[in-house]
């Protein structure tokens, strides 16, 4: 099976004051720039070019509401179920 660095590396961060969501991929160390999408999402980019991660603007949670976070198996996500 393939090495899926964005799955054994996902880190997830809310900042309420800021009202942001950014989600990497690999190492927040390693960015080298951020390019807008003109929809509210910066695509942050290592120095080789390679995504590894996002950022979503204006992000909210709802008053009183707490993040859920669900992983899914890329066995699920590619179509194939391991067997547990």
């Amino acid at each position: 099976m393939p090495n899926n660095t964005f799955m054994d590396t996902l880190k997830i961060y809310y900042d309420e004051v800021g009202k942001t969501l950014t989600v990497w991929s690999g190492d927040p160390a390693e960015e080298f720039i951020a390019e807008g999408t003109g929809e509210e999402v910066l695509l942050i980019k290592n120095e080789a070019g390679t995504v590894i991660g996002f950022e979503r603007l204006n992000y909210e949670l709802a008053a009183g509401s707490s993040p859920i976070v669900e992983l899914i198996s890329t066995e699920v996500i590619s179509g194939q179920r391991s067997s547990q």
